[in-house]
Order: structure tokens, then C-alpha cells, then sequence
């Protein structure tokens, strides 16, 4: 069985991609998997570092305004186009997997077009641009959120499966105990991640840290942090922290998240799909701050957790330090709205979720490809 996988130009399509790829090995000895991506640095190195075999497109994006590169992108994507068309006739795949935006697009559209089954994956509530199109091409739609059903066209709806976001369970350890000691953390005190990360973070990276910063000493003593700022911003929250004598580890990347993860009592974060599918497999009460900016899909993410009791959700917009001292404050001495937010975020997660996508897949394994 050969299986194209078609994913990239940011974590949260690639992550899921590879997750399928290890459930599929599991399922099937005699299988060759080959991964498409853009040709951005963070595709390469992410498939690089994992060693798997794959293909770049380029890193083409359609821009809302005119531009040269909307000027560009018609000739750039004929070009993908005939890409797609020859890495597909060398592999010869029985079936094709995309998991949306533009890396996925070229290779899905000529791979249905010359016959090959397409199953597509979209990883957020809202549906995105290239999945909506490529939808209509597709054997079968899978979705990580049951609210993103009613967001499919009529007359598509029979092909939707709700499979869940796939995560790479194996890689995901849960020991608290290990954590703490390799962050050289106190286990008596109450744990705080934060999760604002390189894009679009700073004001959510520096409202927390100063909210931290204004609370009484007595309350500092009582706290430690893991604070995953970005490159541009560590320099200046770890600053902060320094400054007011809080125990604070500032990470621009931090490898190994599950670490993070487990010794968390409580988690501030951006609301991508990988992120909270993650945190849900934890079972983390978390407070959702969602990327803010136009054509982001983290606010419905946020919203459908936060709506389901699973996440307090806030508006970047609309935080100050003193608001979110005061809710960090009430959540540290309420541990019984703790332990209800972690009960819902644990009713979220779907840890079978790469296995039941792989199992969709796995349909068309014994597909006869004859049209190339």
C-alpha cells in the first residue's frame, strides 16, 4: 500500500499528518508513506528531524490585497500543478490524504482528478479554504470537531467522519513527579503554563507576565511558572520575572511539551487544534486566548471548548494585567472549578483519534490505481 500525505506551512496540519503516518505503520507492514509539504524552513526541518521521506511544493499563498505575490501566485500554483502531477505518477498512490491548506491542495485536486480516493482532514471547527473547495473531490471528509458537520455543504454531509484530531500519543507522557524534577520545581506549589508562542503572542506574553508580576509576595512564594514565549519575547518576559523574584523557566521552543504538560495545574494558551487536542488528552484546565487576527481559526476552536465547560475563553482585546491576576487569583483557590474543567477537558479528547482517521484510510487499500 502506498499512501500519499499531503500537509504543511504551519505545526498544526503537520503534526496530525505524521500522527496518521505512525498509526498507518501500525496497521500495515507493507506500506510506503510519502509526505508533500511547502517549502518552508519549519516543513523541512519538522520532516527532516522525524526522518520521513518527503516532497516540497512551493510556499504559495494567496493574499487578500493586491500584491506582487497575488500577482504571482496563478503562475506558482501551475507550477505546483504540474508537481503534483509528477511526484503522483512516480509514487502511483492508492490513496491520497490532505489535511488542508496549500501544500494539500494541488496534490489532492490531481490526484481525484486522475482517480486516485482523496480523504481530507480539517483539524479546526471552521473550515478552511482549501478543504472547503477540495471537499467536493474528496471519498471522505474527517473532522476533529462535531460542530464543524454543520459547516459542510449539503449534499456533502454523507461523506463526513468524525474521527477527532490525530495526536502521537506515544510521544505524550504523563508523570507529573518526573516533570516537576526536571524543571527543578517545587511540588507543593501551584504550577502555571503558558503557551503563548512566535506568532502574534507578545501582548498575551506580556499582560500575563505582568499580571504575575503585580500580585502580593506572599501570593509570588506560592506559584511557578513554565512560560513558552517565543523567540522575539523571551528575552524581555524572562526580564520580568527576574525583576519581581518569581520562579519562572522562559522557553523560546520547548521540545519536549509533554513535559510541560504534565506539570502544569493550569494552562493559559493560544487556541490552535493541535494545542488543545493535546491539552484535552491531559485533561488541563486551561484558559483559551485566541490568536486574534483576520482569517484565524482559533476563536470557534476556543469557543467550542469553552462552550462544552471545558475552557474559560477570553478575548485578547479585552485583558489587562489586573484581570488576569484576579482570574488566576480565583483559580488557583477554587480547585473544585479546576477539577470541573479538567473533567470536560478530559471528555474532549480523542486519543484513537489517528486510528480512526488510519482506519479510513485503510479502505481503499486494496484500490487498483490504472489511470496514470
Amino acid at each position: 500500500m502506498k499512501v500519499l500525505i499531503a500537509a504543511g506551512a504551519s505545526g498544526g496540519h503537520i503534526f496530525p499528518a505524521i500522527a496518521l503516518g505512525s498509526s498507518l505503520r501500525r496497521k500495515a507492514d507493507n506500506l510506503e508513506i510519502l509526505f508533500v509539504c511547502s517549502n518552508r524552513y519549519l516543513d523541512r526541518r519538522i520532516f527532516s528531524r522525524e526522518g520521513l521521506n518527503f516532497r516540497c511544493l512551493s510556499s504559495n499563498k494567496l493574499t487578500p490585497r493586491l500584491s506582487f505575490s497575488l500577482l504571482a501566485f496563478p503562475a506558482r500554483l501551475a507550477l505546483d500543478m504540474a508537481k503534483a502531477l509528477f511526484i503522483i505518477a512516480a509514487f502511483r498512490p492508492k490513496v491520497i490524504v490532505g489535511f488542508g491548506g496549500y501544500a494539500s491542495f494541488p496534490i489532492v485536486l490531481i490526484g481525484s482528478l486522475a482517480g486516485i480516493p482523496a480523504v481530507i482532514h480539517e483539524q479546526n471547527v471552521a473550515i478552511g479554504k482549501a478543504n472547503l473547495f477540495l471537499a467536493r473531490f474528496a471519498k471522505k471528509i474527517a473532522v476533529s470537531f462535531k460542530e464543524t458537520i454543520s459547516r459542510i455543504p449539503d449534499g456533502m454531509k454523507e461523506k463526513v467522519v468524525y474521527t477527532g484530531n490525530p495526536i502521537r500519543t506515544d510521544l505524550l507522557k504523563d508523570d507529573k513527579e518526573l516533570a516537576l524534577k526536571k524543571f527543578g520545581f517545587d511540588r507543593d506549589k501551584f504550577t502555571l503554563l503558558v503557551i503563548g508562542g512566535s506568532q502574534g503572542a507578545h501582548r498575551l506574553n506580556r499582560i500575563f507576565a505582568e499580571s504575575i508580576a503585580s500580585l502580593e509576595e506572599a501570593r509570588k512564594k506560592d506559584i511557578q511558572i513554565v512560560h513558552i514565549a517565543g523567540e522575539q519575547d523571551k528575552e524581555s518576559i524572562e526580564a520580568i520575572y527576574d525583576n519581581f523574584d518569581i520562579p519562572a523557566l522562559v522557553f523560546s521552543f520547548l521540545d519536549r511539551i509533554d513535559e510541560a504538560y504534565s506539570a502544569a495545574d493550569l494552562v493559559f494558551s493560544r487556541s490552535g487544534s493541535a494545542a488543545l487536542s493535546e491539552l484535552a488528552y491531559y485533561a488541563k484546565p486551561m484558559v483559551l486566548v485566541p490568536y486574534p487576527y483576520a482569517r484565524s481559526h482559533q476563536k470557534e476552536n476556543a469557543l467550542a471548548f469553552a462552550g462544552k465547560g471545558a475552557a474559560i475563553y477570553k478575548e485578547e482585546g479585552e485583558l489587562t494585567p489586573r484581570e488576569f491576576r484576579s482570574m488566576v487569583l480565583e483559580l488557583m483557590d477554587n480547585r473544585e472549578k479546576l477539577a470541573i474543567l479538567s473533567k470536560m477537558s478530559r471528555s474532549l479528547s480523542m486519543p484513537d483519534a489517528s486510528d480512526r482517521l488510519a482506519d479510513v484510510v485503510m479502505v481503499y487499500n486494496t484500490f487498483i490505481h490504472n489511470k496514470l
